[in-house]
Protein backbone atom coordinates (compact mmCIF):
# COMPACT_ATOMS: atom_id res chain seq x y z
CA UNK A 1 0.00 0.00 0.00
CA UNK A 2 1.24 3.23 -0.96
CA UNK A 3 2.40 5.99 1.70
CA UNK A 4 0.32 8.78 1.94
CA UNK A 5 0.44 12.54 2.97
CA UNK A 6 -1.87 15.21 3.74
CA UNK A 7 -1.23 18.91 2.21
CA UNK A 8 -3.69 21.94 2.68
CA UNK A 9 -3.97 24.51 0.17
CA UNK A 10 -6.08 27.46 0.05
CA UNK A 11 -7.99 28.59 -2.96
CA UNK A 12 -10.04 31.94 -4.18
CA UNK A 13 -13.98 31.58 -3.47
CA UNK A 14 -13.88 32.33 -7.19
CA UNK A 15 -11.93 29.15 -8.07
CA UNK A 16 -14.06 27.09 -5.52
CA UNK A 17 -16.25 25.54 -7.75
CA UNK A 18 -13.40 24.86 -10.51
CA UNK A 19 -11.79 23.06 -7.91
CA UNK A 20 -13.85 20.86 -6.43
CA UNK A 21 -15.15 20.32 -10.33
CA UNK A 22 -11.15 19.08 -10.99
CA UNK A 23 -11.56 17.09 -7.66
CA UNK A 24 -14.47 15.59 -8.76
CA UNK A 25 -13.39 14.15 -12.09
CA UNK A 26 -10.14 12.88 -10.87
CA UNK A 27 -12.32 10.78 -9.02
CA UNK A 28 -14.79 9.67 -11.26
CA UNK A 29 -12.10 8.93 -13.73
CA UNK A 30 -10.44 6.54 -10.75
CA UNK A 31 -13.71 4.96 -10.41
CA UNK A 32 -13.97 4.89 -14.21
CA UNK A 33 -10.73 2.74 -14.44
CA UNK A 34 -11.71 0.76 -11.42
CA UNK A 35 -14.84 -0.65 -13.07
CA UNK A 36 -13.22 -1.53 -16.97
CA UNK A 37 -10.64 -3.56 -14.46
CA UNK A 38 -13.38 -5.34 -12.13
CA UNK A 39 -13.73 -8.67 -11.76
CA UNK A 40 -16.19 -10.45 -13.57
CA UNK A 41 -17.62 -13.26 -11.97
CA UNK A 42 -19.32 -14.58 -15.32
CA UNK A 43 -16.13 -14.90 -17.04
CA UNK A 44 -13.41 -16.21 -14.70
CA UNK A 45 -13.45 -18.56 -12.27
CA UNK A 46 -14.04 -16.21 -8.56
CA UNK A 47 -11.46 -18.44 -6.37
CA UNK A 48 -8.30 -17.41 -7.59
CA UNK A 49 -5.57 -15.54 -6.31
CA UNK A 50 -6.10 -13.58 -9.53
CA UNK A 51 -9.59 -12.86 -8.24
CA UNK A 52 -8.52 -11.89 -4.42
CA UNK A 53 -5.67 -9.61 -6.17
CA UNK A 54 -7.84 -7.66 -8.27
CA UNK A 55 -10.15 -7.67 -5.06
CA UNK A 56 -7.40 -5.79 -3.11
CA UNK A 57 -6.86 -3.37 -6.34
CA UNK A 58 -10.17 -2.16 -6.18
CA UNK A 59 -10.40 -1.84 -2.46
CA UNK A 60 -7.13 0.43 -2.70
CA UNK A 61 -8.55 2.22 -5.64
CA UNK A 62 -11.82 2.71 -3.59
CA UNK A 63 -10.03 4.33 -0.72
CA UNK A 64 -7.62 6.67 -2.92
CA UNK A 65 -11.13 8.07 -4.31
CA UNK A 66 -12.53 8.43 -0.62
CA UNK A 67 -9.37 10.12 0.16
CA UNK A 68 -9.64 12.65 -3.18
CA UNK A 69 -13.65 13.38 -2.34
CA UNK A 70 -12.62 14.09 1.55
CA UNK A 71 -10.52 17.00 0.04
CA UNK A 72 -14.22 18.32 -0.61
CA UNK A 73 -15.54 19.09 3.10
CA UNK A 74 -17.42 21.42 4.21
CA UNK A 75 -16.19 22.74 7.40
Amino acid sequence: MSQRVNIQYTVDIQELADETQRLLTRAFLKLDRLSENAVSTETKDILTIETAEDIEELRIGLSDIDHCLNEVSIL
